[in-house]
């Protein structure tokens, strides 16, 4: 997980160790589960802490409506690729 912050907006940017960020994301749209990927362009921090250099980073939006169940899915999936 990209940041630590706890007053940061509700999302979430991660990598999967030697998964592009690009077939993270189609995984997860399979599953139906979206996302945005990529090298997020302009992403001062990200190109500080060497992920657009390393194919992006995935990143999903959460929501005072997702449940426990959808991020006990994301966690899922994503813990099946690495």
């Amino acid at each position: 997980v990209i940041g630590r912050s706890p007053s940061r907006v509700p999302t979430v940017s991660f990598t999967v160790e030697g998964v592009p960020a690009d077939k993270v994301a189609s995984h997860l749209a399979d599953k139906r589960i979206a996302t945005v990927s990529g090298s997020h362009g302009g992403s001062r921090l990200l190109d500080a802490l060497g992920v657009n250099d390393e194919g992006g980073a995935v990143t999903v939006g959460l929501a005072p409506y997702t449940t426990r169940y959808e991020i006990d899915q994301l966690a899922a999936e994503v813990a099946s690729l690495g």
